[in-house]
């Protein structure tokens, strides 16, 4: 099997498998497998499962491999964060001893993600050693102008990883793109900060990479990983996007639901070759979408204002970022 320099990579449990399968295929659309191969490694599986779907997902280049589960042994679970960010996450910082040896560039992204237009130019982008790629976190924008508890308490978590909330970025690591001998260090460097401060970090890995980020990130600009919030934000006026980001729920393949009602079809077109394997993947009723589709609704009503959006996309700096943006 001759694997290539290129390399695009996901960290899975069995129950996030079926969107990263369908993730990669999205990739697949646009990344030939003789320019770049896919890897999903999976945690806590058996090999049977692997076999199976690898019977389905190889003739695509994408190779699902086992990640021993002993890589996160040192972690303290009685310290760690109660959070929505499965510990599967923390496997991005293992990804070097992973991956074969050819492979030097490394994209990696996380599986409720989407490919909506050729993202070529970042997966072949040439990242600097010692530097890695990705693009901001909406809670950096909403933190800036937000006079709620709720920005207080977004704040206070930045300060408390050594970040300067009005300077310093804070950055969303779903997608991440850097060279295989610099991230070998970032990764080391930020593991130990999680180990030594795991009490301190909320989203776990993503916490700790921001506070050892700091000269080593270069931003991204949010078409890169277009998160659910920014679609009310009309984001998409300033930028187009190249891939999508279901960070919030409910998730693009739950249900037609908003802002994502126009993928939910294409979605679950895309789960079709995968349907013998049986895996998991949580829906929601029609009445619960009804009810999320009218609280969005409701919720956003004041972004129709004219000219509410143009000023927010303004003060917040998400303009300044865009046009600063290394890619």
């Amino acid at each position: 099997m001759a694997f290539q320099e290129q390399t695009i990579c996901y960290i899975t449990d069995a129950s996030f498998l079926l969107p990263s399968l369908v993730s990669a295929t999205s990739f697949r659309k646009y990344i030939p497998k003789d320019r770049a191969d896919i890897f999903i490694f999976l945690i806590g599986s058996d090999n049977s499962l692997i076999a199976e779907a690898n019977k389905i997902s190889e003739p695509l280049g994408i190779y699902i491999k086992h990640m021993p589960s002993a890589y996160f042994d040192s972690i303290d679970l009685t310290k760690l964060k109660k959070s929505h960010v499965p510990l599967a996450t923390i496997g991005r910082f293992f990804l070097t001893d992973m991956l074969p040896e050819i492979s030097k560039n490394i994209f990696y992204i996380d599986g409720d993600t989407w490919a909506c237009q050729d993202p070529s130019a970042l997966i072949y982008a040439d990242i600097p050693s010692g530097k890695f790629a990705a693009a901001e976190d909406t809670i950096s924008f909403r933190q800036r102008i937000s006079p709620t508890a709720e920005g207080d308490k977004i704040r206070a978590y930045l300060r408390s990883l050594g970040l300067n909330p009005q300077k310093d970025g804070y950055f969303n690591n779903g997608i991440l793109a850097m060279s295989r001998v610099g991230w070998k260090d970032i990764s080391n460097d930020a593991f130990q900060y999680f180990l030594d401060n795991t009490t301190l970090c909320q989203h776990h890995d993503q916490s700790a990479l921001n506070a050892i980020a700091q000269g080593r990130r270069l931003t991204l600009s949010s078409k890169w990983n277009f998160q659910t919030p920014y679609h009310y934000l009309r984001a998409d006026k300033v930028t187009t996007p190249c891939i999508y980001h279901f960070n919030q729920a409910p998730k693009a393949w739950s249900a037609p639901v908003r802002p994502w009602m126009n993928i939910y079809a294409p979605y679950q077109e895309a789960i079709k070759p995968y349907k013998s394997l049986n895996l998991f993947l949580k829906y929601i009723s029609d009445e619960e979408a009804a009810a999320h589709n009218r609280n969005s609704l409701k919720k956003f009503r004041i972004l129709s204002v004219p000219l509410i959006l143009p000023l927010m996309r303004e003060i917040t700096g998400f303009n300044r970022t865009e046009k600063q943006a290394w890619l």
